[in-house]
């Protein structure tokens, strides 16, 4: 094998004085599992943190994203919270049905998730397209939450440039290589990119069903088919829950514009822009991020 193929991908090309850093250390001395729930008909994987007498939380991850996505969130969490981030409907390990993934669709999954969890309402947070299905779900299902956080949004109405770059950065179902799934991983996350989160990404995006639902997928980027994914304004303005947005102030997917839009629009919501933050502030500024999430969760 041309060892040049495979530096990068297990930490060969790192000083042999140094300290190979896995995802996983995020984790260390936190008790945590995996698993899978039936939310519906959907066979739904999580990672969970926490215990059952703690309140609910739900992460919920961007655009062809995956639980592994809150891994440096989940300890601080699970300190206070019964906290589970789950794969949406087809991506990461959870089943891929062959309909549109639009985001009242994946609301319904988390929905079903809670009923078969025992969860009878849960704080919500959503980041870039999972903003969308969190928002979807403080519309839908208003009595089944506490508090509702969305994070690195695109604003109230459809915006078909944004859209066709989206799609142009994630063409790793296409070409699921090393290159290209390191390429999207630091592109989302810009720093601390581990090793096994790249062979993370890489290991779902080559599954064979992943080419099948792709056009699934991409519908709330489409501009036929974006809208159904998108709550208007007057819904914005029905969502009664304490909101919190939050924005990094670098982010080259979405300005902060989008944000304050939906700040402004929603009638008990706050806005936090994160300076020296891109498009996944909670992952590349983790404590600074995670202390401003809890204190707003915990009335702090």
């Amino acid at each position: 094998m041309d060892e040049s193929k495979i530096h990068g991908r297990f930490g060969l090309d790192q000083d042999p004085g140094d300290t190979y850093n896995s995802m996983w250390m995020e984790l260390s001395g936190v008790p945590f599992s995996q698993g899978w729930i039936k939310a519906g008909d959907i066979n739904t994987r999580y990672l969970h943190t926490g215990s059952s007498d703690k309140p609910a939380l739900i992460f919920l991850h961007g655009f062809i994203g995956h639980a592994e996505a809150f891994i440096r969130n989940l300890a601080a969490h699970g300190e206070y919270f019964n906290t589970y981030a789950i794969d949406m409907m087809g991506t990461g390990y959870s089943d891929k049905p062959d309909f549109p993934y639009h985001a009242p669709v994946i609301a319904r999954q988390v929905s079903d998730f809670m009923d078969s969890a025992g969860l009878k309402t849960a704080s919500v947070l959503g980041t870039s397209y999972g903003s969308r299905i969190a928002t979807r779900f403080a519309i839908n299902y208003p009595d089944r939450l506490d508090k509702l956080t969305l994070s690195s949004v695109s604003g109230i109405k459809f915006n078909s440039e944004a859209g066709a770059r989206i799609l142009s950065d994630h063409s790793a179902i296409d070409n699921p290589s090393w290159e290209q799934c390191k390429k999207e991983v630091t592109h989302l996350f810009r720093t601390g990119v581990f090793d096994d989160l790249i062979a993370c990404r890489q290991a779902i995006v080559a599954q064979t069903e992943m080419i099948k639902v792709k056009p699934h997928l991409y519908v709330p980027h489409k501009p036929e088919t974006g809208d159904l994914s998108r709550a208007s304004e007057e819904e914005y303005r029905t969502i009664q829950a304490p909101t919190l947005v939050l924005q990094g102030v670098q982010d080259e997917t979405y300005d902060t514009s989008g944000a304050e839009e939906i700040a402004d629009a929603i009638p008990n919501a706050r806005l936090v822009l994160m300076e020296g933050c891109g498009h996944a502030p909670y992952f590349q500024k983790p404590e600074e991020w995670n202390k401003i999430h809890l204190d707003f969760l915990l009335d702090r």
